[in-house]
């Protein structure tokens, strides 16, 4: 490849990563129509080099060119987290009452969007209040793998929620494969999983709205629910083999972005250490460490979530409270 056509090629490779940036309607397959992220053309521009290495390894061409193109530095996505008050309101919002299944069943178990929709009847032990979650969905409905061989796990579900799901499940529309969340029936008839972007924009986004909230993404649910996992005291391996991470530098990342995120009494404490500040008790003022996480026990986890969040009835009706513990 001599200078020329190499310098033509790191061009077209520059031309085209402007076009993705810049272009409406790139995403529109997936129904938002807005350009390419930073974060996706990083990840196309790592695709597109890894081709031509390969091409270069099967000597079909001696340089390459995507090596020359620079990737867009992607801003890493700082979840809002909703606090029990707002989860609250959420609830309220979701007066479709099978709507707020998926909803809550992910801020108290974690699940992925995609194992979410994959999950059928046949996967679900409401009697033993757990669900096993064995595959996944595409984005195009299209059921496979599930993102890692530690994503196959069994998952303990809140008790507060088992007999609404009995009650969905009476109620609930037969579907292909018997999903517990099916879609709109296409001509023939038929229903397949629910659609991402339904649980997403006419679900969740709508109740958000409704209720007064930020827009969410339908994974920050999944963030919170490790939130949740931290302030109730559950250990990292156990959040690990829950949330289905495949290593348990993921969970300890997730863990010190929601401590980050508590109050932070580092100062308070140094000052009452030097003689510059007496002693408080005040509220708020109590922080968990990763190794005080680990050595606290963790039972009936899920149960002992749902209450946090303002989820789980009372004999004095639904309260909403969150532990500084």
């Amino acid at each position: 490849m001599d200078g020329t056509s190499a310098y033509h090629r790191v061009r077209t490779i520059e031309a085209l990563k402007a076009q993705l940036r810049s272009v409406p309607g790139v995403k529109a397959g997936r129904g938002s129509g807005k350009p390419l992220s930073d974060r996706s053309l990083a990840k196309l521009l790592t695709l597109l080099g890894t081709v031509f290495r390969f091409a270069q390894r099967q000597e079909l061409m001696d340089g390459n060119p995507a090596a020359l193109v620079r990737k867009p530095k992607a801003v890493s996505h700082q979840p809002y987290l909703l606090d029990g008050a707002e989860i609250q309101r959420l609830r309220e919002a979701l007066d479709v009452p099978w709507q707020r299944l998926p909803v809550e069943l992910t801020i108290t178990t974690g699940l992925r969007s995609g194992e979410l929709r994959a999950l059928t009847w046949d996967n679900i032990d409401l009697e033993g209040s757990r669900l096993h979650v064995a595959q996944s969905m595409t984005r195009r409905g299209e059921a496979g793998a599930t993102k890692s061989e530690t994503s196959v796990r069994t998952v303990p579900l809140p008790g507060y929620l088992v007999p609404d799901l009995k009650r969905w499940r009476l109620a609930c529309p037969l579907a292909r494969a018997g999903y517990m969340f099916p879609g709109e029936p296409n001509a023939p008839g038929e229903r397949a999983a629910i659609q991402a972007d339904v649980l997403l924009r006419h679900i969740l986004r709508r109740a958000l709205r409704k209720a007064g909230l930020p827009e969410l993404r339908f994974h920050d649910l999944r963030h919170m629910a490790a939130s949740f996992m931290v302030e109730a005291g559950v250990p990292i391996s156990r959040a690990q083999e829950i949330l289905g991470h495949a290593s348990e530098r993921t969970t300890l990342r997730v863990y010190a972005h929601t401590l980050r995120r508590q109050h932070d009494d580092t100062a308070d404490k140094i000052a009452r250490l030097a003689g510059l500040s007496p002693p408080t008790d005040e509220p708020g003022h109590k922080r968990g460490t990763i190794d005080d996480l680990e050595s606290r026990k963790v039972s009936q986890l899920v149960d002992m979530l749902a209450p946090r969040v303002g989820l789980e009835p009372t004999t004095n009706g639904l309260t909403v409270r969150r532990s500084t513990d």
